[in-house]
C-alpha cells in the first residue's frame, strides 16, 4: 500500500513537471513549431482528436451548431479465454449526443446498458490555448460537469424502500482539465475529477471520491494517433482499481474511430472512477459521427 501510494504521487507529479515545463518554454519560445507559427495569434482548439480521450473528458469541444452522434462499445475481460471468445461474448454500450450550443459550451446526454445509466451533462472551455503573436495562453481549460443515475440501482431501492429513491439515487462528476498541444504531434493533458453519490452501497465507500490523471495523444500519422491515459482515485476502497487505457484515434472524414484495450466496463465517469473492481483487460471502441446543423461550414472541413 506504501509502495502504491508513492508511485502514484511520483507518476502525478512527473504528468504535472512535463506540463510546467512545456508552458514556461512556450511562453519564450516554442521550437517544437518554429517552421509554421503565425505572425498573429492563433487558437489551438485540437489538442486531441474529439471531446474525450479514452474514458475522460478533454478540452476539445464539439464545433457550434454541430450535433454529434457518439457510440461507446466496450466487450468482457479478454482473460476470460477462448470460452468467451476472448470477451467478445459479452457487449457493454453507451449511446449519446453532444451538441455545440457554442464554441465554448457543449451539452450532452447519453444512455449505458450497464446499469442502465442515463447522464446528462455540461462542458464549459473558459480558455483556449493560443500560438503566435503577443501574449499566448499557454494551455486551454475546460470544467465539466454530469448528472447520472443507474436505473437499475433506482428499481432495487424502490421495491426495498417502497417509495422513491430517485434523489437518492443521483451521482455527479466534476472535472477540471488542462491541456496543452506541445507541437502537432505530441499533446498532453491532466485532470482533476470529484465524483458525488447522494448513497452509497455500504460504509466501506465514500460518498465524494477524488483523484488526478494524466492523458496524451501522440500523432504517428495524418489518420492514425496513440492515446494513453491513466487516473489515480485518492480514496476508493483497495479492492476498487484505477481506470487506465491505451488506444488508437483513426480520423476518417466526419468519422473518428477510437479503438483501445481498458480495465473497466463502465463507460460514463462515474463508472470508470469508482466501480472498476477486477484487473481484467477489456477491447472496446468508440465511434463518433458528426452532423452540421447550419448551412455553411466555414473552410469545407468539420473540425473540432
Amino acid at each position: 500500500m506504501y509502495f502504491n501510494s508513492i508511485l502514484r504521487i511520483k507518476s502525478i507529479s512527473l504528468a504535472i513537471a512535463i506540463l510546467l515545463i512545456g508552458t514556461t518554454c512556450y511562453s519564450q519560445k516554442d521550437t517544437l513549431s518554429l517552421d509554421d507559427m503565425p505572425a498573429e495569434r492563433l487558437l489551438v482548439k485540437e489538442a486531441f482528436n474529439g471531446p474525450q480521450i479514452i474514458f475522460s473528458q478533454s478540452t476539445n469541444m464539439v464545433q457550434a451548431k454541430r450535433l454529434d452522434l457518439v457510440f461507446g462499445h466496450r466487450f468482457g475481460k479478454i482473460n476470460e479465454g477462448a470460452f468467451n471468445a476472448f470477451g467478445l461474448d459479452q457487449a457493454f454500450i453507451r449511446i449519446g449526443l453532444e451538441y455545440g450550443i457554442t464554441d465554448w459550451l457543449t451539452a450532452g446526454i447519453g444512455r449505458s446498458s450497464l446499469g442502465k445509466n442515463y447522464d446528462l451533462y455540461f462542458k464549459h472551455r473558459p480558455l483556449t490555448q493560443t500560438k503566435g503573436g503577443d501574449k499566448n495562453i499557454p494551455v486551454s481549460v475546460a470544467v465539466f460537469l454530469s448528472s447520472a443515475f443507474s436505473a437499475t440501482d433506482l428499481r432495487m431501492q424502490n421495491e426495498i424502500h417502497k417509495s422513491d429513491q430517485f434523489v437518492n439515487q443521483l451521482a455527479y462528476t466534476f472535472q477540471t482539465s488542462i491541456s496543452r498541444q506541445f507541437s502537432p504531434f505530441l499533446s498532453v493533458q491532466i485532470m482533476g475529477s470529484l465524483i458525488h453519490k447522494n448513497s452509497v452501497a455500504s460504509s466501506e465507500y465514500s460518498n465524494d471520491v477524488y483523484g488526478v490523471g494524466a492523458g496524451a495523444r501522440l500523432k504517428l500519422s495524418n489518420r492514425l494517433h496513440l492515446l494513453v491515459e491513466y487516473n489515480s482515485m485518492c480514496n476508493n476502497p483497495s479492492y476498487v482499481k484505477n481506470p487506465f487505457g491505451v488506444g488508437l484515434d483513426v480520423v476518417a472524414g466526419g468519422h473518428v474511430f477510437t479503438l483501445y484495450f481498458a480495465n473497466g466496463a463502465g463507460i460514463i465517469e462515474k463508472a470508470t472512477l469508482t466501480e472498476i473492481k477486477d484487473n481484467g483487460l477489456r477491447f472496446g471502441f468508440t465511434i463518433r459521427r458528426s452532423f452540421m446543423l447550419k448551412s455553411k461550414v466555414d473552410g469545407g472541413k468539420v473540425k473540432y
